[in-house]
């Protein structure tokens, strides 16, 4: 029988509560909030913009649909392009809810990946905006990883991707890692594997996880990471939920995982 529900929420670390909502519904209440933060960021009028963009042509793609209704297609270039190529710190504010809410539940569009809003936000200095709108993305971070956690992850969101992405934001490393071991879901031991087996080379060879976002990130982290990965206790993680998980599961993920860990450094 699956655990209670997975929350990794503001300034509180791990909770367990059979009272709580689903981490879903949790990370869906948090991007409703910024909705609700940001509302005051009017839809910009003109864009400034490199000679490299046509601010005319964006502003049109990006105005053709009210803000809740932006597709990823519509939105995805222009979250790519903005501030370094396209607009500015407000204008990025007023589309960032509809980015972020993409970015949860819309996976892998280009210009829409948590490690790209992380960048984005790290250039907009964000620690200095209003207190309101930085406790509102820590939300949004925190409870999208908790569920990529619980998702499967070829079928969901990924841990990796949002883990590096609160890195980026500088948020802490090791209450994300133990919410992560901690979670009672066999597809946060399904992440732990897909993550292994994406850094296996990385992790032997140079004790760390590398490309990518990663090479972003301060080699400290990385190291820990990768320690977090090969240690006992997460092969005991993986070893415990092994039997419990579909055959295909079982076979191309978590014992790969484990074949991986044996591989010799």
């Amino acid at each position: 029988m699956p655990g209670p529900p997975f929350s990794y929420a503001r300034d509180t670390g791990l909770q367990y509560d059979r009272r709580m909502s689903s981490p879903a519904t949790e990370a869906r209440e948090a991007v409703e909030r910024c909705y609700a933060v940001f509302a005051d960021y009017p839809l910009p009028k003109t864009l400034v913009a490199s000679p490299l963009r046509n601010p005319k042509e964006i502003l049109e793609q990006l105005s053709a649909t009210p803000l809740r209704e932006l597709r990823e297609d519509q939105l995805g270039p222009y979250a790519s392009w903005a501030m370094t190529t396209v607009g500015t710190s407000s204008d990025y504010r007023h589309f960032l809810p509809r980015i972020l809410e993409l970015s949860v539940f819309v996976v892998g569009w280009l210009g829409l990946e948590p490690e790209i809003i992380a960048g984005k936000l790290d250039y907009a200095a964000w620690r200095d905006w209003p207190s309101d709108e930085r406790s509102c993305l820590r939300d949004v971070f925190r409870l999208s990883f908790g569920l990529a956690v619980e998702s499967h992850p070829e079928h969901g969101p990924s841990a990796e991707s949002w883990l590096c992405a609160l890195l980026r934001l500088r948020e802490p490393l090791e209450a994300a890692l133990e919410c992560w071991r901690a979670s009672r879901s066999a597809h946060a031991a399904l992440q732990i594997a897909s993550f292994i087996i994406k850094e296996g080379k990385h992790l032997r060879r140079h004790g760390g996880v590398r490309g990518g976002f990663w090479n972003e990130i301060d080699q400290v982290p990385q190291q820990a990471i990768a320690h977090f990965l090969l240690s006992e206790d997460t092969r005991r993680f993986l070893e415990t939920w092994a039997p419990k998980v579909p055959a295909e599961d079982r076979f191309y993920l978590v014992d790969a995982a484990l074949a991986e860990l044996d591989r010799p450094s």
